[in-house]
């Protein structure tokens, strides 16, 4: 998921919408959620959110409701993704300098970037950025002719992903024999087995943040490792995260329950703030499937999100409806401060959303429209 760092500074996610969105009627309820960016713009979102949920709470027996929320209301991990986000971007230029051959350059950029993300678990950053800047520093240091801190970032590596292969294609001839070492040494040790439970069939099972398998009809994988101490995440869309550290000792069978739940978390807020800032770039995200165990667990027809980008000016707004990905209608709206002008352009969104809320709700009746 690649966000930017406006994204993280939401001061708070799925909280009540304004009174004017409670329910009321019989028929199918949608979840009016909203994401602020801060409390001196607070006012002003609500203001333009209420428009979009009275236009929905006009529709006969539809109940637009804010307090369907995704429990429990958390707050996304700001310092952790603009570290995530500076961390990425500083990789990326350490290895343009790398391609460049400056090496002086790359080794800053990469230790820069391991320094930002050494707080936080492998798990909640960018799926094997810790592993990549590893490799990246031993290359660095092998051709900055620095044998041993090479080879100690190339073991910090075959921690984090001990099943990581070099590929002799792209990789230099000294690496590879460095690389070689160690892969002979990570094989002969002593391994273990863990069996993890995670309670979730397809469960994917996460070794440092890397992906190690997905689990089976009965949420269970198996993992044979080099014994040593490990963190491990069960993860699936829609549900929280489940990060646990554990021992693994040479021929052991070391059980470990890492049940996850439906439940919201500060990754689902990421995830959901960036497909609002940009749809198109998010629809291989894992945010669509979590909107649709979000959407069971508060038994809502549909899903409505509005964010306020306060640094554009802009208001965002997404409805979610079930069985797809992407959103089922998505309306931006720039905040000009000429009121009359803003007031038209949210009539006629609103009258979109409506329009579009309608054929989902009655396809037969409206077809055609």
């Amino acid at each position: 998921m690649t966000t930017r760092p406006l994204l993280l500074i939401l001061a708070s996610l799925l909280v009540g919408a304004p009174a004017t969105a409670a329910p009321r009627g019989g028929g199918p309820a949608v979840a009016v959620w909203d994401l602020h960016v801060d409390d001196a713009h607070r006012t002003e979102a609500s203001h333009w959110y209420a428009r979009f949920a009275d236009a929905l709470a006009d529709i006969p027996e539809l109940r637009a409701d804010s307090g369907r929320v995704f429990r429990p209301s958390v707050r996304p991990a700001e310092g952790l993704t603009v570290a995530s986000y500076n961390a990425q971007r500083w990789f990326d230029a350490a290895w343009v300098a790398f391609r460049g051959g400056e090496m002086e350059a790359a080794s800053a950029l990469v230790s820069d970037a391991l320094r930002l993300v050494e707080p936080y678990p492998a798990a909640r950053l960018p799926e094997g950025l810790a592993r990549d800047l590893h490799l990246l520093r031993g290359r660095i240091l092998l051709e900055l002719g620095r044998p041993e801190p090479a080879e100690a970032a190339l073991k910090a590596a075959t921690i984090l992903d001990p099943g990581w292969e070099a590929e002799p294609r792209w990789e230099q001839p000294e690496f590879l024999v460095l690389w070689g070492r160690l892969a002979d040494a990570r094989d002969r040790a002593p391994r273990g087995m863990l069996q993890v439970d995670a309670a979730e069939p397809g469960a994917t099972v996460l070794v440092y943040g890397v992906p190690q398998g997905q689990a089976d009809g009965d949420g269970r994988l198996s993992l044979t490792l080099p014994a040593g101490l490990y963190e491990i995440t069960g993860r699936k869309p829609g549900f929280a995260d489940r990060t646990e550290t554990v021992h693994l000792r040479p021929g052991a069978n070391t059980e470990l329950d890492l049940a996850i739940s439906v439940r919201n978390s500060p990754g689902f807020q990421e995830a959901l703030a960036a497909a609002l800032e940009s749809p198109a770039d998010q629809r291989d995200s894992d945010v669509w499937a979590g909107l649709e165990r979000a959407s069971e667990s508060v038994d809502a027809r549909a899903i409505l999100v509005g964010r306020f980008d306060s640094e554009r000016q802009q208001l965002q707004v997404g409805l979610f409806l079930p069985g797809r990905a992407g959103w089922g209608w998505y309306g931006t709206m720039p905040i000009t401060r000429e009121r009359s002008f803003d007031e038209r352009r949210a009539d006629l969104l609103s009258k979109e959303l409506v329009d579009r809320m309608q054929v989902a709700l009655w396809p037969t009746a409206f077809a055609g429209r």
